[in-house]
């Protein structure tokens, strides 16, 4: 048992009637409950305490010793060391360890997003990814030092669709039953024909990204009244289309790198050649000061 460590211990004894316990030289910060028997508290001093311990009744007493050894400790870590977070949520993990005071806490390896002050780790990660930080706890005494392992998605209930889309569709990201799409939706990968980057070193922001390719269809839909949902690496975006070939060029606001950008794209949809049974749809669409995309897919509902 260390100083600053909870103790607990409890004199049993044998006998009626009602039985009364006492506890002699106690190591201060230790009291004793002469009803149940148990010693418990904080110990405050370190040392070798040899403990009268007695119980008696009516019918007579019985007294033993008990010796009770306090030490100065190390630290060890006790909070967890496997954490799950996504890019939407606020992280609040506190670094706790044993040990006798003053205890002092540091972190390495911390991802983008995230803070330490005291014993704790706030804040909201940037990216997806699993990050190994170095936590270490010491006093006089010595260290401990653990690894966290830090898991963080962008799917934070598991429900395959992205927390950033769910928050752009007005649905809970930690919701596994939320269904983000009203009806029988049907997710469509685009199919990528052509793409060319172009990067403005002259001025910031001016980067732009086009990409044409194909998007296949179920022969029996039909696009009139429909609206699509575009999700490129992040960023998200309601269309309204048509049977015809359908334009809109909408604007929205994301963070990128603590930065907002308004992005202004046009889509255009339009019916191109088809196979039996399985018409092709032509699309493109023009993103500026965007992050390179990593994954394009697009809802429909």
């Amino acid at each position: 048992m260390g100083v600053a460590e909870n103790f607990s211990y409890t004199i049993v004894a044998t006998g009626s009637p009602t039985i009364t316990y006492g506890a002699l030289n106690l190591p201060p910060g230790l009291t004793v409950d002469v009803n149940t028997g148990i010693i418990s508290g904080i110990p405050l001093t370190q040392g070798v305490f040899p403990v009268t311990i007695s119980a008696a009744n009516t019918a007579g007493s019985d007294q033993k010793t008990l010796t009770i050894t306090i030490a100065i400790n190390p630290p060890v870590i006790t909070s967890s060391l496997s954490v799950t977070t996504s890019t939407v949520q606020v992280l609040n993990y506190v670094l706790t360890a044993t040990g006798q005071p003053p205890l002092t806490f540091s972190v390495t390896g911390l991802p983008a997003g995230l803070t330490f002050s005291g014993n704790t780790i706030t804040g909201t990660p940037i990216a997806t990814g699993i990050y190994t930080i170095t936590l270490t706890a010491s006093n006089p005494q010595g260290s401990d030092v653990e690894t966290l392992t830090l898991t963080v998605t962008n799917d934070s209930d598991g429900d395959a669709f992205p927390d950033d889309l769910e928050i752009f569709l007005g649905k809970d990201p930690n919701d596994p039953n939320s269904n983000p799409f009203v009806g029988t939706g049907t997710v469509a990968l685009l199919n990528i024909t052509s793409a060319s980057i172009k990067l403005n070193f002259a001025k910031p922001n001016q980067d732009t990204i086009a990409v044409k390719g194909t998007l296949s269809l179920d022969p029996a839909f039909n696009p009139a009244g429909k609206i699509a949902t575009i999700y490129v690496s992040g960023v998200a975006a309601n269309i309204n289309l048509s049977a015809k070939a359908n334009n809109a060029q909408p604007t929205f606001k994301r963070k990128f790198g603590g930065t907002k950008f308004v992005v202004p794209y046009t889509l255009g949809f339009g019916k191109g050649s088809s196979k039996p049974r399985w018409p092709r749809w032509e699309w493109s669409t023009r993103i500026s000061s965007c992050p390179r995309p990593s994954a394009w897919s697009s809802r429909f509902s």
